[in-house]
C-alpha cells in the first residue's frame, strides 16, 4: 500500500468512526520521529486509552503499575508488554469478561506499521494484535502497512479470520480526486492552468498525490516565474509505461528536478548532498535543527554556515520543512528517505535514469557526521558542565536542573553525546580509530560520563562502551592505532 494512500485510508476510517461515535485509538507510526518509530510505544498507547473507556481495566492496570514487573509496560519488549497489558493477567480478564460496561465494539488502528525501526519487534506486534482481535470479538484492529515480508506473512496467515486488502492490486481509480486536487490547488496558488495542462499534471502523477503536493510546493516556493517551472515541470516526455507501472520513478525524478534546481555551484551541490546525508541518516535517531546540522557538519566555522545551511534547507523546500516547536528538519514524506538512501547508496536502476547518484556514500555520511560529533563532544564537554554548585546532589534534588541543560548542552553536543558510536559502527569505521583510542584514554571520557549522567541516559554511555569494545574485537589491528 502506497504511503499517501494508506495515511489517507486511515484518517478516512478515524473520521467515520468519529462521526459515527463508535470509540477507537490510534497509533500513526512515523519513521523520522523517534518516539513514533519506536515499535514499543505502541501497546502503552493503546493501553492508556482503553483505561480511559473501561473503569475495570483502569484499576486492573493501576494495580500492576505499582508492582515491580509494571515497569515492563514502558520498558519490555512487544512480547513481555502483551502478556502484562492483555495476557492471561486480571488485567485481562476485567477486558475481556462477558457484562459490564463496555461498547458494542472497539476499533485499534495502527498506521504505518512498516515505518516502525524494529523489523522483528514489529512482526511480534502484528502477531499479537491479530491474535488479540480473535480472542476479543469485540475488539476490532486495522493495520495499514507497505507489504514488507515480515508484516505480510503474519497477517496472511489464512489460519485466522483476516481481511487483507492490498490496494496496488486493486487497482482503484484515484484519477478523479487527482484532477479535483490540481484544480483546486491551482485555483488556491491562481496559477490558470488549461485543462491540457491539468491534464498533463495528471497524468506525470501516475495516481500518487504526493507527486501532486510535491510539484505544487516546487512551483510555489520557486522564485522563478511560476509559469516557467510549469513548463519545466511538464516538458519532459510523457510518462512512460514502465513508470506507470512504477509511479515512484515518476515521484523520484520530480525530486531530482527540486535538487538540480536548488543548487548551481559544483561546492554548493557537494554541500547540498551533505546536508540531504545528514538529514537521512538522523532522521532515524534525532531530527536536527538547521543550526544543529551546520554545527556537525561544519564544526570549525559553523557559525558562517549557518545561513548556507538554512538556504539550503530553504531551497528543499519542496521535499523538506522545518518543524514548528522543534526547529526539526524533516522530510515532507518518507518516500524523500527512500530517494535520498538510494542516491547514497548509488542504487539507481530505472533505465535512462535521471537520478544523479550523490558523490558521498552511506558509510562517507556516517564517518562525516561521527567526526562532527566528536569534534563538538572536544570543544564543548568540559568539567562540570552545567556549573552545579554542588556535586553531592541528586540530579532530581537540582531544581533548576532543565534550565541548565538548555543553557549548557546544546542539541548538536547532545546528539554528539548520544549517537557518536552508532555512526561509527555504520562508517567507513578504521579511519577513525586513533580518534576512539584517544577520546578513550583521555579525561573527555568522564566529561562524556557527566554529560549522559545529567541527560539521565547513562545506559546509553554503557551501551556505547560495549559497542567500542566489540569494534576492537573485531578489528584488533585497529586497537594499535596510535
Amino acid at each position: 500500500m502506497q504511503a499517501p494512500v494508506k495515511r489517507a485510508l486511515l484518517n478516512s476510517v478515524a473520521r467515520n468512526l468519529e462521526k459515527a461515535y463508535i470509540p477507537f485509538t490510534v497509533f500513526k507510526c512515523k519513521r523520522d520521529d523517534a518516539e513514533r518509530s519506536d515499535v514499543q510505544r505502541i501497546l502503552p498507547t493503546i493501553c492508556y486509552d482503553l483505561t480511559r473507556f473501561f473503569g475495570d481495566y483502569r484499576g486492573a492496570i493501576s494495580e500492576l503499575v505499582k508492582r515491580p514487573e509494571g515497569r515492563s509496560i514502558t520498558t519490555g519488549d512487544v512480547a513481555t508488554q502483551m502478556e502484562l497489558l492483555f495476557g492471561k493477567s486480571p488485567s485481562y480478564k476485567m477486558i475481556c469478561r462477558a457484562g459490564g460496561h463496555r461498547p458494542p465494539v472497539h476499533v485499534i488502528l495502527i498506521d504505518a506499521l512498516d515505518e516502525c525501526k524494529d523489523v522483528r519487534e514489529r512482526s511480534v506486534l502484528a502477531g499479537r494484535m491479530r491474535d488479540l482481535a480473535n480472542d476479543v470479538p469485540w475488539i476490532k484492529v486495522i493495520i495499514t502497512s507497505r507489504p514488507e515480508s515480515d508484516i505480510a506473512d503474519v497477517l496472511g496467515d489464512m489460519t485466522h479470520p483476516i481481511r487483507r486488502i492490498n490496494i496496488n492490486d486493486e487497482k482503484w481509480d484515484t484519477s478523479t480526486d487527482i484532477h479535483r486536487f490540481i484544480e483546486a490547488r491551482s485555483e488556491t496558488l491562481k496559477l490558470d492552468l488549461s485543462s491540457i495542462q491539468v491534464k498533463h499534471f495528471q497524468e506525470r502523477a501516475s495516481g500518487l498525490f504526493v507527486w501532486c503536493t510535491t510539484a505544487f510546493k516546487y512551483i510555489e516556493q520557486s522564485k522563478r516565474a511560476k509559469s516557467d517551472v510549469i513548463n519545466e515541470i511538464l516538458g519532459s516526455s510523457l510518462p512512460r509505461a514502465e513508470m506507470r507501472d512504477n509511479p515512484f520513478d515518476s515521484l523520484y525524478a520530480l525530486y531530482q528536478r527540486v535538487l538540480d534546481s536548488a543548487v548551481s555551484l559544483p561546492g554548493e551541490k557537494s554541500n547540498m548532498e551533505l546536508i540531504l546525508g545528514i538529514i537521512y541518516v538522523a532522521s532515524s535517531r534525532q531530527p536536527l535543527s538547521s543550526d544543529a546540522i551546520a554545527d556537525i557538519l561544519y564544526p570549525d566555522e559553523h557559525e558562517d554556515m549557518k545561513t548556507f545551511v538554512k538556504n539550503i534547507i530553504e531551497s528543499l523546500s519542496a521535499i523538506v520543512y522545518v518543524a514548528e516547536g522543534t526547529s526539526s528538519v524533516r522530510t515532507c514524506h518518507p518516500s524523500v528517505l527512500d530517494f535520498v538512501a538510494k542516491l547514497l547508496t548509488r542504487d539507481t536502476t530505472m533505465d535512462k535514469s535521471p537520478l544523479k547518484t550523490f558523490s558521498i556514500t552511506t558509510e562517507g555520511i556516517h564517518g562525516r557526521v561521527f567526526k562532527g560529533c566528536f569534534a563538538v563532544m572536544n570543544h564543548r564537554l568540559r568539567f562540570n558542565l552545567c556549573e552545579l554548585e554542588n556535586s553531592f546532589l541528586m540530579n532530581s534534588d537540582v531544581p533548576d536542573l532543565p534550565a541548565r541543560i538548555e543553557r549548557n548542552i546544546s542539541e548538536a553536543l547532545r546528539y554528539g553525546i548520544l549517537f557518536w558510536m552508532s555512526h561509527l559502527e555504520q562508517s567507513e569505521s578504521k579511519e577513525s580509530a586513533g580518534q576512539i583510542l584517544a577520546f578513550l584514554n583521555s579525561h573527555m571520557v568522564l566529561f562524556w560520563f557527566e554529560s549522559l549522567s545529567l541527560l539521565d541516559v547513562i545506559d546509553r554511555g554503557i551501551v556505547a562502551l560495549q559497542d567500542c569494545s566489540q569494534f576492537f574485537t573485531v578489528c584488533p589491528s585497529c586497537a594499535k592505532i596510535h
